[in-house]
């Protein structure tokens, strides 16, 4: 059987995933540029992500700040979860 299509957010998190793709975007996946780690450190300076995983395996990681680069217009402003997960969706597919 096919699983079905999962789809969920809130106000700090946007994901939704299908089986074989995962995305996410929020505070639970992170990059710190200063330190150069994802999602365990501790400082101020780590920004949300985009992630997008394939068969469970991660493929693509961007932070806010990078798809903030990428998108030429939103409307409305980007800003919301969902808005950076739609970006980075869109992302991935263009580079595979």
């Amino acid at each position: 059987m096919k699983k079905k299509i999962e789809v969920f957010y809130s106000d700090d998190y946007a994901g939704c995933e299908n089986g074989k793709f995962s995305f996410y975007f929020g505070y639970e996946m992170t990059f710190c540029k200063l330190h150069g780690k994802d999602t365990d450190c501790e400082c101020e300076n780590k920004e949300d992500c985009f992630v997008a995983r394939v068969d469970k395996k991660e493929a693509m990681r961007l932070t806010r700040g990078e798809i903030e680069v990428l998108v030429e217009y939103a409307s409305p402003e980007l800003s919301e979860p969902p808005q950076y997960l739609m970006a980075g969706i869109m992302e991935y597919f263009k580079n595979i």
